[in-house]
């Protein structure tokens, strides 16, 4: 017979995994299904939006004043259809460009003019959404390609925070930080992007962290693709024209074929689309979330099934299996040897 301090073990052991586990089922249980508190005012607070011309930036700021919160509309082009719309319906309009450092600036002045002339109101929240994208091998791009990428998507995106980051620890605010899938699996063809959102994703944990003390909340948010309702590729023609243009002779007797091919696949959904609400219930409830609820979840992400189950396999399978499925996954053309 077994002595009985071996029996003991087990049952302790056993008993100990019963409550640790009952107690994470429980704690998840309560993290998923507890009361999403809404914060009590929120007609006294002032949303800043970066991008807001068309896709996602417009969508939001149009959500936002469905919401009855007060908009200030970073746009680019202050004449678009997007930003008039946006101003019709009672935004206050910004001109913000990302890659010109003196409208963040301005744009800090418009937003401290406005909330004086509205005492009662304060920053909300600073959303980041504004953005650039640019397929095209790595090898293909331009300097001025990489360049705009990386100012856009990453360091303006930084200069703006740093500007706005007293008004927000004044206001104890939030920072909302428009990231990407590409961040945590960048795509070929995306090299740049996926890197500029691979950078985003790391700054907003350490800056989330640094806030907290100041009850600053910093929230990472995935909002899923949606290239059909967004301008996010609306300049790519003009960008493949500009690779085209300035690639070495030799280099495009190699990839002449691969080229025509790999661009008239991308072209096919390179579209201009007009300012309109991105058509997905999940992404403004989320947002809504993100924006109002008195403890926010730190990270939001809206990911088709298709994203969820790709992105579980590249976390598990080996590196020559991940490449071949991230291959698959984009379903590019592929080069002809």
């Amino acid at each position: 017979m077994m002595p009985y301090s071996y029996i003991k073990m087990p049952l302790r052991t056993a008993s100990a995994l019963a409550f640790t586990s009952a107690f994470s089922v429980g704690a998840l249980m309560f993290m998923k299904f507890r009361t999403r508190k809404k914060l009590v005012h929120p007609d006294r607070y002032v949303v800043l939006i970066s991008g807001c011309d068309t896709g996602l930036g417009f969508s939001l700021a149009s959500h936002c004043q469905e919401l009855g919160l007060s908009v200030l509309a970073g746009c680019l082009d202050k004449n678009s259809e997007g930003a008039v719309s946006l101003q019709e319906r009672g935004a206050h309009l910004i001109e913000l460009d990302f890659t010109d450092y003196r409208t963040i600036q301005n744009a800090l002045e418009e937003t401290k003019q406005y909330l004086q002339l509205h005492p009662e109101k304060e920053l909300g929240a600073v959303v980041n959404n504004a953005a650039v994208m640019c397929f095209g091998e790595f090898e293909w791009l331009t300097k001025d390609i990489i360049d705009h990428q990386i100012q856009v998507n990453f360091t303006g995106t930084l200069h703006f925070t740093n500007t706005f980051c007293s008004l927000v620890r004044e206001s104890k605010g939030r920072i909302i930080n428009i990231t990407s899938h590409c961040a945590d699996a960048c795509l070929p063809g995306l090299s740049v992007y996926g890197a500029t959102k691979a950078a985003l994703k790391a700054w907003n944990d350490a800056l989330r962290i640094e806030l907290s003390k100041f009850d600053v909340r910093v929230i990472s948010f995935l909002p899923g693709a949606f290239f059909g309702q967004s301008n996010i590729l609306a300049n790519q023609r003009e960008r493949t024209a500009e690779m085209e243009a300035n690639m070495p002779k030799k280099d495009l007797q190699i990839y002449e074929d691969y080229f025509k091919r790999y661009f008239n696949y991308i072209h096919s959904f390179s579209l201009k689309v007009p300012a309109r609400q991105i058509e997905n219930e999940e992404i403004y409830e989320k947002f809504t979330d993100a924006l109002l609820a008195e403890n926010p979840y730190p990270h939001y992400k809206i990911s088709p099934f298709k994203y969820s189950f790709y992105h579980f396999l590249f976390k598990v399978v080996p590196t020559k299996v991940k490449d071949k499925l991230v291959e698959r996954f984009i379903n590019m053309p592929r080069w002809n040897k």
